[in-house]
């Protein structure tokens, strides 16, 4: 997530301009700030790795439903083309998801 909106508006832009659609950064509202969150950057997590909810004056920020649509739609599709062949997603998600689940395979045999 980046709240740099204006360095990321471009390049939605640019992909809107070529493919119709950008599926890679999704540019929406959050914590009444318009944010860019960067699909391109995602990665897999266990939810051990999360150490907390994002608060502000200490009520959790909620994102909007609409904007949960857009990007689990978007990251659906990202990963449909990532099983594709087409490298979108800058992290090795693969390598790092095959950690995850060795991760939880060995925390089972414990």
């Amino acid at each position: 997530m980046s709240s740099r909106v204006e360095k990321y508006r471009p390049y939605v832009e640019q992909d809107i301009k070529k493919f119709g659609s950008c599926l890679k950064i999704v540019i929406g509202e959050y914590a009444q700030n318009e944010s860019v969150f960067l699909l391109q950057n995602m990665f897999p997590i266990l939810p051990e790795y999360i150490d907390h909810v994002h608060l502000v004056r200490s009520n959790p920020v909620p994102v909007s439903s609409r904007l949960q649509r857009t990007i689990s739609r978007n990251f659906r599709e990202l990963l449909r083309l990532h099983k594709r062949g087409f490298h979108i997603i800058f992290p090795d998600i693969k390598r790092l998801e095959q950690l995850m689940l060795d991760e939880l395979a060995k925390d089972k045999s414990l």
